[in-house]
């Protein structure tokens, strides 16, 4: 498993990686392989259970991830907090072992058959005017993809009173030099904010709270 960086956020320990190995022996290696859960997934999904488990196991050998009934991701009989990504060839996961939540989301830029970006069409839906005034860069769609991934982080942060993205989450700032950044952004409805750091790279844009 090629280990595409690594690096630390308050005490939460980050891993971003590209999946380039074959999927069942990933899974072989990650020990899931015979597991119903996986046994059930699709080829894309597969991948990805895949490669998560066994980047965990590298670190955590003893580590199990289960899920919530809504479908949050935890760490079996343990006080560490755990959040995972993925999109294209890339993935990613957080874990912070003093149990403090995190939330981590990891985006690709698209774009339509018009050539236009695909998230600039539904910026006005998930984004209010004072947030895309904020421009952090001189692109747009880079701008509403920074929202996007830290709207993302925050509700696998918070769950499901934050299903509306546009009303329950609100970016109060964002400041990105260079691949770097970072933010805040406030949970309106228990009145709190956290601190965001950014990631960007080729046509990929990560975001990590916690």
């Amino acid at each position: 498993m090629q280990i595409f960086e690594t690096s630390t956020l308050k005490g939460s320990k980050i891993w971003i990686w590209k999946m380039e190995e074959d999927t069942e022996s990933t899974a072989i290696e990650a020990g899931c392989d015979q597991s119903e859960d996986y046994q059930k997934l699709r080829s894309k999904r597969r991948r990805e259970w895949a490669h998560i488990r066994h980047l965990l196991k590298l670190h955590y050998p003893t580590s199990r991830i289960a899920y919530t009934e809504e479908g949050r991701p935890y760490l079996e009989n343990d006080t560490k907090s755990i959040s995972i990504a993925h999109t294209g060839d890339f993935a990613c996961i957080m874990v912070n072992t003093t149990g403090s939540p995190v939330g981590i989301d990891i985006e690709k830029r698209s774009v339509g058959k018009d050539g236009t970006a695909k998230v600039l069409r539904v910026a006005p839906k998930f984004m209010v005017p004072e947030e895309l005034a904020l421009k952090p860069t001189d692109d747009d769609a880079l701008n509403a993809l920074l929202a996007w991934t830290t709207k993302e982080a925050l509700y696998k942060i918070g769950g499901k009173h934050l299903w509306d993205f546009q009303e329950a989450i609100r970016i109060t700032e964002i400041n990105i030099s260079g691949n770097e950044g970072n933010g805040k952004v406030l949970d309106i409805a228990k009145n709190i904010s956290y601190d965001i750091e950014f990631r960007i790279w080729d046509d990929f844009v990560m975001a990590s709270i916690g």
